[in-house]
């Protein structure tokens, strides 16, 4: 972000790349995994159906849902915070930061997210990438007021909040989910921000209230991108417009809750 953290509120980043495939080749979760099981050896799979377009004897056009194979391979030891999901035409990086195994920062997470998608551009042979985006997901707890203390209020910490000084003062929960959708012209792209009430766990739900900072970049391709030259460079700027927005939504309160540090973004 534009600014390094010691003690960022990220809870997951993840990178989704949709490529040109057709046909879809359904051995391609299966061989990204032989190629990548030893460093995710923990796998899963989950059949989704989707929606494809098919023509009747006719000619007619009409829909029709087809069973789809969704592979998840997770990281152990070092590698534990790392989630890899693969379908036919479809690759999703994850990082979840772990208690022994922190966010390492930008730099750490592109590289990873490039091998892993020219691997699968390898595999699948497909003919480009016809959508990617970036999402970190934030969430943000902060102590309830005592009893007698100065009620505690969203907004001074987060700029698109809500005024709920009476709620948080008498310990009542409070709910909300607010989402805004910008376009943006450099770089092309769309925009989506969530800040939403986050349900926190049992041992912190009568002390904490949480909510989450949600932020996505997501880019439909005219022209399918060249991987090497082109896509590194859509990561840095998809990177920046989320950390530029991550900035103006934050006051200079929560910065001190994540502990400002000096150097380059993260």
């Amino acid at each position: 972000m534009t600014r390094r953290y010691a003690k960022p509120p990220i809870v997951e980043v993840l990178c989704q790349f949709n490529f040109n495939a057709n046909p879809l080749d359904w051995t391609v979760p299966g061989l990204l995994y032989g190629e990548l099981g030893h460093l995710y050896p923990q796998k899963s799979g989950q059949i989704q159906s989707t929606l494809v377009g098919v023509k009747q004897g006719d000619g007619t056009p009409v829909g029709s849902e087809i069973p789809k194979l969704r592979l998840r391979f997770a990281g152990e030891g070092a590698d534990a915070a790392w989630l890899v999901q693969a379908e036919p035409d479809v690759l999703i990086v994850h990082y979840v930061p772990q208690t022994d195994v922190p966010y390492r920062g930008w730099d750490v997470f592109q590289e990873r997210v490039i091998e892993l998608m020219n691997t699968f551009n390898d595999i699948a042979k497909a003919d480009g990438i016809a959508a990617a985006a970036l999402r970190y997901i934030n969430r943000i707890e902060l102590p309830r007021s005592a009893p007698g203390d100065e009620p505690l209020s969203i907004d001074a910490y987060l700029r698109p909040g809500l005024d709920l000084d009476g709620h948080l003062r008498d310990g009542r929960d409070v709910t909300f989910d607010h989402r805004y959708t910008m376009r943006c012209e450099t770089p092309p792209g769309t925009l989506v921000l969530q800040t939403a009430s986050v349900a926190l766990d049992e041992g912190k739900a009568g002390t904490h209230v949480g909510f989450g900072l949600d932020i996505e970049f997501n880019t439909q391709f005219d022209e399918p991108p060249h991987l090497s030259d082109d896509m590194p460079s859509w990561l840095d700027a998809a990177h920046d417009v989320a950390s530029e927005m991550f900035e103006k939504c934050i006051t200079d309160k929560a910065r001190e809750l994540f502990e400002v540090m000096g150097g380059d973004a993260e």
